[in-house]
């Protein structure tokens, strides 16, 4: 199996919502647009296409092991689960 390690963690990735989400408030209680660091930015971005990218790959080996499964043991699985999976791997 692909083991690959995402950059953002579940935990790193709820900081990073809060982060971008959060309105920071000024002395007046009122909401105002934070300036981001444009290249700590694109550097989020950039490793967040890249986990989108493995967690793709990760998926895609999965779903070819279960295709190879149903291919070779559809004999002795139930009917039930046959079309699960089936319908699993055809969904794309």
């Amino acid at each position: 199996m692909i083991d690959m390690q995402p950059y953002f963690t579940n935990e790193k990735l709820d900081e990073l919502s809060k982060e971008y989400r959060t309105m920071p408030i000024d002395g007046e209680g009122r909401a105002y647009e934070p300036e981001y660091n444009g290249m700590t930015v694109r550097s989020d971005i950039t490793k967040l296409v890249e986990d989108v990218k493995t967690a793709r790959k990760q998926y895609y080996a999965v779903e070819n092991v279960l295709a190879i499964i149903v291919q070779n043991y559809s004999h002795v699985l139930s009917y039930d689960i046959t079309q699960r999976a089936l319908a699993v791997i055809q969904k794309d």
